[in-house]
């Protein structure tokens, strides 16, 4: 075993991995190929969608929660 897969081996043990588990299939962890592939477009899409100001979505939900707000005071009747 070279120095780089010792170290490989010892960091890997250090994080609760054992030789036994080389030997089981990988099915509870990790990504499969297509997941990693996926978030990637997703991701890449996001990025090229125009952002929105925070605070200009911040004072229209602010108006939006004002008027909700508004609309259910005068459905029972009473002020805000």
């Amino acid at each position: 075993m070279t120095p780089a897969e010792q170290e490989e081996r010892n960091l890997l043990m250090s994080m609760g991995w054992t030789e036994e588990d080389e030997d089981e299939d990988d099915e509870g962890g990790g990504l499969e190929e297509w997941e990693i592939d996926a978030a990637q477009e997703d991701f890449l899409k996001r990025q090229q969608q125009p952002h929105e100001d925070p605070r200009a979505r911040a004072r229209r939900d602010f108006e939006a929660w004002k008027a909700e707000r508004a609309a259910a005071a005068d459905e029972q009747g009473g002020t805000t």
